[in-house]
């Protein structure tokens, strides 16, 4: 059976998804900007839909491996590499930083290296279940999947606990990064239901009610479990309900806008909304790339509110898209291929 899905099926609801994924991710980092730094909550959400879209897109493999790892190391590494050479620059030459670690860079780019080690095992994850013909023997396998995964998070749990707040450390965090691998995965596993066609926008019109309520109370969840950790400063054996909420929401998100597929969303939008949705959508990774930049100079130089969450989420989105296009430009001109 085919993987591929139909050239002409509309996928407007993906290109919403990732704008919203990609606003979230942006007001999280304002932790340093807000007078409440509370209120730079959403990046978990974004990032759990960021990377379930991420699986969901890449299911249609046709490379083998080697090849395939190759094309997803040539769109992130040289541009990251790129951008921390900037970053550097800045810290240098704007911010006269007197001194610089290897960490100063690793853990503003961890979503990078993350991806890098989630598409080793995502390939042959992919590879496994297409080679079941039926739903069952597909879901079969994932139970298997899933409670191999559960086992190590359960270790990982006890391993990383502490009477403080773990599960959702800045940087590159062991437990972090084990943990949203689950969400390429099960991106994955969607889009490959998605392309058989056993699950339809039909399907998920039927549930409507269900993935409402699955985002509402994983809402609820994440905002009660927040509230104990940071406010009443307990409940630390419960963190994980932080990203189970998390986790729940993002898939209860992408069912709903399964309900969408196939169609016109965005083009009955006015024009130059079109326009920006189809950018931001395309130069997610190269908006996260330069936001952490421009976040360390609008800290620097110490703009009051709300002057500076405007200024770094607009220049965040405009240098995203310039460079996006730049860097797509170039990558055509040098491979002349898209």
């Amino acid at each position: 059976m085919s993987e591929r899905v139909k050239a002409n099926n509309k996928q407007d609801w993906i290109t919403i998804l990732k704008v919203l994924a990609c606003l979230m991710i942006l007001n999280s980092h304002c932790r340093r900007l807000y007078p409440v730094s509370f209120l730079a909550v959403g990046g978990g959400f974004g990032n759990v839909i960021f990377f379930m879209l991420s699986g969901l897109l890449l299911v249609n493999i046709r490379y083998p491996f080697l090849k395939w790892y190759g094309k997803r190391v040539v769109r992130l590494l040289p541009l990251t590499l790129i951008m921390t050479g900037i970053s550097i620059l800045v810290d240098l030459f704007i911010i006269n930083k007197d001194k610089l670690t290897v960490r100063d860079y690793v853990n503003p780019y961890w979503f990078i290296l993350a991806m890098l080690i989630y598409y080793i095992f995502y390939y042959w994850f992919i590879i496994s279940l297409r080679k079941e013909n039926s739903q069952q023997a597909v879901f079969r396998k994932m139970l298997i999947f899933s409670i191999m995964y559960i086992l190590i998070y359960a270790l990982l749990f006890v391993l990383y606990y502490e009477n403080d707040m773990f599960v959702e450390l800045g940087g590159f965090a062991v437990f972090k990064v084990y943990f949203y691998m689950a969400s390429v995965h099960i991106g994955g596993l969607i889009g490959l239901l998605r392309n058989r066609g056993w699950l339809t926008n039909e399907y998920a019109s039927k549930k409507k009610l269900l993935w409402i309520a699955v985002v509402v109370l994983s809402m609820m969840v994440w905002c009660a479990e927040y509230y104990m950790v940071y406010v009443k400063k307990s409940a630390y054996p419960l963190q994980f309900l932080i990203q189970i909420g998390s986790l729940s929401f993002g898939i209860g998100m992408v069912f709903l806008g399964l309900m969408f597929d196939g169609k016109d969303l965005i083009g009955k939008m006015p024009g130059f909304l079109q326009k920006l949705f189809s950018l931001i959508s395309d130069a997610t990774l190269e908006i996260y790339l330069t936001q952490m930049i421009i976040l360390k100079v609008i800290v620097y130089y110490d703009l009051s509110f709300p002057i500076n969450i405007i200024t770094f989420v607009l220049s965040s989105i405009v240098f995203g898209i310039i460079v996006n296009l730049l860097y797509n430009y170039i990558r055509r001109g040098l491979f002349n291929k898209n």
